[in-house]
């Protein structure tokens, strides 16, 4: 992912950027096993934002997002939209912010049917310690959809098939949503993080060696020129991922006379 954004006093901040997942090579075969010739998956988003601060703790911003999948002869393209609000308080310790992602129509079917796009309404809320290093959020993710329960066949034969009741099958409904996370930060450069996502953990983490899957890990190094940052997602006992985000302040990189 590649993205500049500038600030036009009179307007706000605009930016443009695009999004590119190469998902390698495969072979291809026929149902019989017979190779049919080597095929690639591929996915693109173009990001056209622009941003305003509406007044002293409000802030707003729309994003607009052609994208187009390419999987072996199957192709689709659509468009969709981001729309997001943040709340900062004036001492700058607490935040909230709201975003309604991927609204928008698939415009080309990989085959003859419409498929919706991943529409997602996120809630984040955070607040930094005032006399302690320490920063504590929480995410609520996928609220347009509160039912995400689902009875595992083996987490019911691995608990003797009993049967959660109403009041548990709510409980794992809202923290199936919920994403918590914390950040230590020593100095106004240099911070770690962690996180920890429910939701992941009960369906990827293997019963019987869970390991740290849910779990992810980050650091980050933020100076007036540049920020450089880390984070590892564990998702199951298989592996995981990693993220590396570089942020450069072209402006302070220009000398002004």
């Amino acid at each position: 992912y590649a993205a500049y954004a500038t600030h036009l006093p009179a307007w706000g901040t605009i930016a443009a950027g695009v999004q590119y997942v190469d998902y390698g090579t495969f072979r291809g075969a026929d149902q019989l096993g017979n190779l049919q010739g080597d095929f690639f998956a591929k996915d693109f988003a173009l990001c056209m934002s622009f941003a305003r601060q509406l007044d002293s703790s409000f802030y707003v911003g729309i994003s607009l997002k052609p994208v187009l999948s390419s999987y072996e002869r199957y192709t689709s393209a659509g468009l969709a939209t981001d729309i997001g609000v943040v709340y900062l308080s004036h001492d700058e310790n607490f935040s909230a912010g709201l975003v309604l992602r991927n609204m928008g129509y698939q415009f080309k079917t990989y085959a003859s049917t419409h498929e919706p796009l991943p529409f997602e309404i996120i809630l984040g809320l955070s607040q930094k310690l005032q006399y302690a290093p320490f920063r504590f959020s929480v995410t609520l993710h996928h609220l347009q959809n509160f039912n995400m329960y689902f009875d595992s066949p083996l987490d019911q034969q691995a608990e003797n098939n009993t049967q959660k009741n109403n009041g548990e099958k709510f409980l794992e409904n809202v923290l199936r949503h919920v994403i918590a996370s914390v950040e230590f930060l020593p100095s106004k450069t240099f911070y770690l993080a962690t996180a920890y996502n429910y939701q992941r953990r009960k369906e990827m983490a293997l019963y019987d060696a869970p390991g740290t899957a849910g779990f992810s890990f980050g650091a980050g190094i933020r100076t007036q020129k540049f920020s450089l940052s880390y984070g590892h997602a564990v998702y199951h006992a298989a592996g995981g991922s990693d993220h590396f985000s570089l942020l450069v302040n072209l402006g302070n990189f220009i000398s002004k006379h």
